[in-house]
């Protein structure tokens, strides 16, 4: 797939392509004064700060040189080969990702269960697939693949809650709850006043009450978001954060949120986002 893709780029250039496959899949155009037009454009007209904090890695450096290194999980070592020495040193539970991000990460509650060869192989077929060329992403190109071991934050993959920030230059701000990642996810979006949006992406409800949804320290997640936004350099961002505990814990940047390819449940959405993020 990603072959074909690299052919018809060659052959007709990547804006082009890139926006063939966005009409494919939304049989429309993402026309301009839209929040796909603009994370499209930005996937093409991506800068040094994208390439930077897209890098998990270079994305905790950023944190720590800010000062908010204790919204760091424990990172236990950098991997530069995924050896049988390695794997013996890690400790008995831990979280293997590689630094681009785009799901490459093993989760692994007990290492006795896991053997060094599903781990290795899982790892091949992460440095096979290369992350830029799935949605067209080319700023992840120009990140170095490395390999990192943290610590396992709230119980795992399927029960871990991601609150996932959409920061906007109007100071807008969405605050999607995701849940059920790995079984039956469901997402809730909220402003920041904690008024219920609808379903603005093609998810299902949790359908559970605000108060059940929303977390006890939702403010100091808010002040968080809102505080990394302000030091890092671009007009929008998505800030991943988890509450664990009661401990706020950063999880990435994303700057172009879906590769730009988020089916909407209303097409009027994506204009209506743009006003509300942009003020215009």
């Amino acid at each position: 797939m990603y072959n074909l893709k690299k052919i018809f780029v060659a052959l007709f250039g990547v804006r082009l392509i890139n926006y063939l496959i966005f009409v494919i899949q939304h049989r429309r155009l993402p026309g301009s004064g839209t929040f796909s037009y603009y994370v499209n454009y930005k996937k093409i007209n991506y800068t040094e700060e994208m390439v930077r904090l897209s890098d998990k890695i270079r994305a905790k450096e950023a944190l720590v040189e800010w000062g908010y290194s204790y919204l760091l999980p424990a990172t236990y070592c950098e991997i530069s080969d995924i050896s049988k020495e390695a794997f013996d040193a890690l400790p008995g539970s831990f979280v293997l990702k590689m630094n681009t991000g785009a799901g490459c990460n093993y989760i692994c509650n007990d290492k006795k269960k896991v053997s060094f060869e599903e781990l290795s192989s899982c790892v091949s077929l992460w440095e096979v697939d290369n992350v830029s060329w799935v949605g067209l992403e080319f700023h992840y190109s120009l990140i170095k693949p490395r390999l990192y071991a943290e610590e396992v934050i709230g119980g795992g993959d399927d029960e871990l809650v991601d609150y996932k920030f959409h920061m906007f230059p109007s100071g807008f701000m969405i605050i999607a709850v995701y849940r059920g990642r790995g079984r039956d996810l469901r997402v809730d979006y909220f402003t920041r006043d904690l008024i219920r949006l609808p379903q603005l992406w093609n998810y299902k409800s949790s359908g559970l009450s605000i108060e059940t949804v929303i977390p006890a320290n939702i403010n100091e997640l808010i002040e968080v978001a809102m505080r990394l936004y302000e030091l890092q350099s671009e007009e929008y961002v998505r800030i991943d954060l988890y509450s664990i505990e009661g401990k706020v814990i950063f999880g990435e940047f994303t700057f172009t949120h879906s590769g730009g390819y988020s089916k909407f449940v209303d097409p009027a959405y994506d204009k209506t986002l743009y006003r509300w993020g942009w003020g215009v």
